[in-house]
């Protein structure tokens, strides 16, 4: 696909140089503004980052996992605090008194935990998962190709008609210029002069039509500017 666009945009400027010239910026800048601000293509980019970094952790599946947690809490369960201070070898004759140990004042607690789960067996699914995730990260790089092959045909299609548009504009306004030249030294639109009239009307017929062909020309340049703009 590379090597298309590449090619593409080769035989278009060598066909388009001439023409271009006019325009207020070559085919190669206005390409590169679009690719550089085009939202598909950040899109597909954000969903390649997302799809590379998922393929990279699900390839480390066989790592061990280590994993700490800690609490603290404060309590006044009788059994758990002589349990507590029995863990802590810390039991003395006043834990033994009933009223001690029926009604015992609140303790701080502090627990750590440290630990490491190690896959023994995972009966393949880790490795359907490293699979699943290279084609979606697959797929989602050839979503971002044909973002930029969709945008770049649009984006030639556009700037092509401008060119287009900018050779007919220069026609009509010669045409026009050679009109309005004659009509200013056309003596003969005397309407006792049948043939010196008719091609009075002629000329100023035709006038007409070329204005009209230049608003026409006009409104198709600035819709495919706006799409330019869009893209």
């Amino acid at each position: 696909m590379k090597n298309y666009i590449f090619t593409t945009m080769v035989l278009f400027s060598l066909t388009s140089t001439t023409y271009a010239k006019d325009l207020e910026l070559s085919f190669d800048s206005v390409w590169q503004q679009i690719l550089n601000n085009s939202d598909n293509v950040k899109s597909a980019n954000f969903e390649i980052d997302a799809s590379s970094k998922s393929l990279i952790r699900s390839q480390k599946h066989w790592l061990p996992r280590i994993y700490a947690n800690g609490k603290s809490y404060q309590t006044n369960d009788a059994g758990e605090i002589f349990m507590g201070s029995l863990s802590e070898r810390s039991v003395t004759s006043n834990d033994f008194v009933p009223n001690n140990l029926n009604n015992p004042k609140s303790e701080i607690y502090n627990r750590v935990a440290l630990g490491v789960d190690m896959p023994l067996y995972q009966g393949g699914g880790s490795k359907a998962t490293v699979i699943a995730n290279k084609h979606f990260d697959n797929a989602n790089k050839y979503q971002k190709t044909y973002a930029i092959n969709s945008e770049f045909a649009e984006t030639l299609q556009q700037y092509g008609a401008l060119i287009i548009l900018k050779q007919q504009k220069n026609h009509i306004n010669d045409i026009l210029s050679s009109v309005n030249k004659l009509l200013k030294e056309y003596q003969l639109a005397n309407k006792s002069n049948p043939v010196g009239y008719s091609g009075f009307l002629g000329l100023k017929s035709l006038k007409n039509n070329l204005t009209q062909m230049l608003k026409e020309n006009e409104a198709l340049e600035f819709s495919s500017r706006s799409v330019l703009k869009e893209l």
